[in-house]
């Protein structure tokens, strides 16, 4: 195996319109640069526009350099949601 992509179609987060949500995708360093990612990312897109689905979204870590470069350059950008933490500790 080279690599996986997980995902599911949700709409629950306070009244937002059905997505496709991209949890984890990863590929195998040496894969890397391969063309598998992009393969993974168009297969799990196909499923959400085949379930009637037209937004996709995910979550990226700022400081995640690797990944955040790979979904903007597969189109992806900044969405209308702000995400809220608090630390509980």
């Amino acid at each position: 195996m080279l690599g996986f992509i997980l995902g599911e179609i949700r709409a629950w987060e306070f009244g937002s319109a059905p997505c496709g949500w991209v949890y984890a995708l990863s590929v195998e360093p040496e894969a890397r640069e391969q063309g598998v990612g992009e393969t993974l990312l168009a297969a799990v897109i196909g499923e959400f526009r085949k379930a009637g689905i037209d937004k996709m979204r995910t979550m990226v870590a700022r400081d995640n350099l690797l990944t955040m470069s790979f979904f903007r350059g597969e189109g992806m950008m900044a969405g209308p949601y702000i995400e809220l933490e608090k630390d509980l500790t």
